[in-house]
């Protein structure tokens, strides 16, 4: 059986061959970046937001504090979850 390599696995291979043998062949999986984790909470909090009743789109003040709440639970919700 032939297995394939993606680019990703193989640049993870040259630049740390340790990091490879556990991310492809234990199968550990990472923690992940403070990136990741705030592109999750960016993502959630803008869905929610596009799902919420809007009732006045001309009070941009409390559209930017209903959507800042949003994100907010969405990075706690984030940070306990781990991912």
């Amino acid at each position: 059986m032939t297995k394939f390599l993606s680019p990703t696995s193989i640049n993870t291979y040259l630049r740390c061959p340790r990091k490879y043998f556990l991310k492809y062949i234990k199968g550990l999986k990472e923690k992940p970046s403070i990136h990741l984790i705030r592109g999750k909470a960016v993502h959630d909090a803008i869905a929610k937001f596009h799902k919420s009743e809007i009732q006045d789109l001309k009070d941009f003040e409390r559209l930017k504090i209903d959507l800042l709440s949003l994100f907010n639970h969405s990075w706690i919700a984030q940070a306990r979850s781990g991912t």
